[in-house]
């Protein structure tokens, strides 16, 4: 086949498809004498505002173009969890008024604690104050204690040593009175002038007690010489 022949036949299959996509396109039939087909005559309107809804055509299918893909916000490279989208006001509302409702229950809650506690120590400082009054009326009812009765001292020894008579185990302590001027004797455990015990002889010295029950915790030591 020659190359005329062929560019021939090229155009004429380009003139072709031009044709089938123009008829495509406009509505014209492809078939010689056929007219448009008759549209069923649509319903009046009062105008658009009555109209419920409208249709909405992409004109890319026509064209011969791809449709856009809704991703829905979601990211196809991107993996994990798609975030919530933000709150409406309605719901920032509610969380709002939630919020100070858990506020205001907090601090209602904190302050009958505190008016508990308030309550527990005024109840502590009254009782405290009931029985300090009580024990001051207990005290100026009852009549004071007795005093304690005065122990007399013992009387004196008036007694002089003046010497010893006899062996160091078993010595005799001499005593003057002055009162009488009369030579007394005595040795360890005896009793002079029916007031007085020999308690015990020293060297230098002799150690007195008292025969009355009264004083009988009480002693004096006599020096010799004095």
């Amino acid at each position: 086949m020659s190359a005329n022949v062929k560019n021939v036949l090229a155009v004429g299959l380009v003139g072709a498809l031009a044709y089938l996509l123009y008829a495509q396109f406009s509505g014209v039939s492809l078939m010689p004498g056929a007219g448009l087909p008759e549209v069923p005559g649509a319903p009046g309107y009062g105008g658009l505002s009555e109209l419920e809804t409208v249709a909405s055509v992409s004109p890319v299918p026509l064209l011969g173009g791809t449709p856009r893909y809704d991703l829905g916000g979601r990211n196809l490279f991107q993996y994990g969890q798609i975030k919530p989208p933000p709150p409406s006001k309605e719901e920032l509302e509610r969380m709002r008024k939630a919020e100070e409702e858990r506020l205001r229950a907090l601090e209602e809650e904190a302050k009958r604690r505190r008016e508990a506690q308030e309550e527990a120590l005024r109840k502590a400082r009254e009782a405290q104050e009931a029985l300090a009054d009580l024990n001051k009326a207990r005290q100026d009812t009852e009549p004071p204690p007795p005093p304690k009765p005065v122990k007399a001292p013992p009387p004196p020894i008036d007694l002089k040593l003046i010497g010893y008579l006899g062996p160091l185990d078993s010595r005799i302590a001499v005593f003057y009175k002055t009162k009488e001027k009369e030579v007394v004797l005595g040795r360890k455990g005896e009793i002079i002038e029916g007031r007085f015990r020999v308690l015990g002889i020293g060297t230098e010295s002799v150690e007195m007690g008292y025969v009355d029950p009264e004083h009988a915790g009480s002693s004096k030591v006599i020096q010799l010489g004095s």
